[in-house]
């Protein structure tokens, strides 16, 4: 994540889950979990919680209760000093109690917590991914913004903030980045990207691995037959899927069919593959000598590793621009640019870690087949 220190507003509705009332404890396991995740990165977090889900003074006002005793939820007292202190030592600071006055948010305390404990950013954590002319989840006409100032929040009146939380970090130059806070990595998911551009990465590299260990290098080497595909009554099969192979010494492989009647399609099967041998039946078993390789056939073999290699490459290079593709969408998602640019300066480093792999995967192929 961009930012060293963030103040993260979670509204009382979304802790109540599918209710929205009182306290769901999957939904609060849940919001720790992606919290705690994101302090382990190295994080400094802040959090303020709404009460909608337990009483909100405006709407008590209207059913007989006072406005202002209603705006006042019992809390200790809260000073600066100390809630930075706790994020400083790896603690979450949980500012509660709103600001403790009557009229006031605590979209408006969060905003004020924000400045006061010199936050990078205001995250806005909802239950829709970023802000709508109205509530999607009571409007379906409402549309999504893409962009959006404080002055234009202000003056359409959008409700996703209050208009004194909005001014406050207008005022003070707080940026706030709203999300949907249960889409499970939303608060880290520049490393979600990262994490799966790898796994890409690496399947690329471990596929080339045991492609390679299909091309033969003069010696005896079952492998080689993981490609060769026989007719198993209609269905394209991998010799060894029908045929136990042995090696019984460096030179010399046997094939033993599980039903003796695969044993001329195996046969014919490895001759067309043209892996330089020539398959011997006596109707038992298939018997393969393995000759030496021919000097042109070692530099063929090498010139085939390369290509294969650089497929991995491609498959590679592949996995970065999905990547940054998904990173540039998150980026107009809310996404800071400065953390936009890491992860992809991260991107950057796993692929040239997993080239200098294929690299030295591929000298050592190299080196076996050119061994005579």
């Amino acid at each position: 994540m961009k930012y060293k220190r963030v103040l993260l507003k979670l509204s009382g509705e979304s802790l109540g889950g599918n209710e929205g009332r009182g306290i769901d404890e999957g939904m609060l396991a849940r919001y720790a979990a992606e919290v705690a995740q994101a302090v382990r990165s190295g994080v400094q977090v802040a959090i303020v919680v709404g009460g909608g889900n337990i009483f909100r003074g405006l709407s008590g006002a209207g059913k007989g209760f006072d406005r202002v005793g209603g705006d006042r939820p019992i809390a200790e007292y809260y000073t600066r000093d100390n809630a930075v202190a706790a994020m400083e030592r790896g603690a979450v600071a949980l500012i509660a109690g709103g600001t403790g006055n009557p009229f006031f948010t605590t979209d408006s305390a969060a905003a004020l917590r924000a400045c006061e404990i010199g936050a990078g950013a205001l995250l806005k954590g909802t239950r829709v991914d970023g802000v709508y002319t109205a509530d999607p989840e009571k409007d379906p006409t409402a549309t999504r913004y893409d962009e959006l100032t404080f002055d234009k929040a202000l003056t359409d009146g959008l409700k996703v903030m209050d208009s004194t939380a909005f001014a406050l970090c207008k005022d003070n130059d707080m940026p706030i980045v709203v999300f949907d806070m249960n889409r499970e990595g939303n608060l880290h998911n520049a490393k979600d990207i990262i994490a799966s551009a790898v796994k890409k990465m690496s399947e690329a590299v471990n596929y080339l691995e045991e492609d390679l260990k299909t091309y033969r290098a003069g010696k005896a080497n079952p492998a080689v037959f993981n490609s060769v595909m026989v007719d198993y009554y209609g269905n394209p099969t991998p010799v060894p899927q029908v045929a136990s192979i042995t090696v019984p010494d460096a030179r010399t492989m046997l094939i033993q069919p599980w039903e003796k009647n695969m044993i001329p399609k195996i046969e014919k099967a490895i001759m067309d593959a043209n892996l330089g041998f020539t398959p011997q039946n006596n109707g038992e078993h298939i018997r393969i000598n393995v000759p030496p390789l021919t000097e042109d056939r070692r530099k063929e073999l090498v010139k085939k590793s390369k290509a294969a290699g650089e497929s991995a490459k491609i498959s590679i290079r592949n996995a970065r621009k999905e990547a940054n593709d998904l990173l540039k969408k998150a980026q107009k998602d809310g996404l800071a640019e400065d953390m936009a640019k890491d992860a992809e300066n991260d991107v950057q480093k796993e692929v040239d870690n997993y080239n200098k792999k294929i690299d030295t995967i591929l000298a050592n192929k190299e080196k076996e087949i050119m061994t005579v």
